[in-house]
């Protein structure tokens, strides 16, 4: 059998028997697949996304935050129902296998994106946020390093690799958002400024951090973050509500109407219902004829 087609079964057969959750089988193809070729880039990942399956152990729980929120509400009726839910515990030892993996791989391979992300996902199940953020800074710094000439799955280039990259960069960033963690925003300002060293006009990185500026109670700063993005899009539905939301923060209504209402038409939920309670608490009532 020539080297091209073994490289072209490994992947083939890892992809069915991951499929069919046959790990007994698995486990002798990859020790193949790793002494035929130990540098092989889809060998490493196959590797990882192996122990990360083997990492996984799921079994039924009480569901704490059911029963907090029941608590949180005062419903007594869910306060004394059983809320059961699956519970995801890591072995540490498969978890260690796993980041050892991706980790030898994206050393050898820092221009694949999809093992950074595979890594940046992965530590989100951990709940390793510190390490998340961390990866994710290594994403923005390869991206300068590599002028965005990144690889997907088969060293294949992406067709618009800065824009994935941003894009998928904001999405993990939006995660963090959906967090009850004191140091979420931290986080979310060390990746956003990181992004914005070398990407300073990209205006979805600029509203993110004018965000967390907001939510922090310095408005002055997040006013010139979101004034630079305003230069660039000035119709951007989330650039003029976060104009809005300064000039609420500021009790200067007549601005902060203006901007809610060019928000208003590219607005999705939940961030339309916001700005119409705004705009109908800030608006004066009208005088009956």
């Amino acid at each position: 059998m020539s080297f091209i087609s073994q490289g072209q079964i490994y992947p083939k057969k890892f992809k069915a028997l991951f499929a069919a959750k046959d790990t007994a089988s698995l486990r002798p193809l990859l020790a193949e697949w790793e002494e035929a070729n130990p540098n092989d880039a889809e060998m490493l990942v196959a590797q990882f996304n192996y122990y990360v399956y083997k990492s996984k152990h799921e079994r039924l729980g009480p569901d704490k935050a059911a029963e907090e929120k029941a608590k949180l509400n005062h419903d007594t009726a869910a306060m004394h129902t059983a809320h059961i839910t699956n519970i995801v515990h890591f072995d540490s030892v498969n978890v260690r296998k796993a980041l050892w993996y991706i980790n030898f791989g994206i050393k050898a391979n820092p221009n694949r994106l999809d093992m950074h992300f595979g890594k940046v996902y992965y530590l989100g199940e951990l709940k390793k946020f510190d390490y998340y953020a961390a990866e994710l800074m290594n994403v923005v710094e390869q991206s300068h390093k590599n002028k965005n000439a990144w690889r997907w799955v088969n060293n294949v280039p992406n067709a618009t690799p800065f824009d994935f990259m941003v894009v998928n960069v904001h999405h993990y960033l939006a995660e963090l958002l959906l967090l009850n963690d004191p140091k979420k925003n931290a986080h979310i300002k060390s990746v956003t400024q990181a992004l914005l060293k070398y990407y300073p006009d990209n205006v979805q990185t600029l509203v993110v951090l004018s965000n967390v500026k907001l939510e922090e109670k310095q408005p002055d700063n997040a006013y010139l973050l979101l004034k630079r993005a305003e230069t660039l899009e000035p119709n951007n539905s989330e650039v003029c509500l976060g104009l809005g939301t300064y000039h609420n923060q500021k009790g200067n209504k007549e601005k902060a109407i203006l901007y809610f209402e060019k928000a208003l038409p590219g607005l999705e939920e939940p961030f339309k219902e916001y700005v119409l309670k705004e705009l109908e608490r800030l608006k004066p009532p009208v005088e009956p004829r």
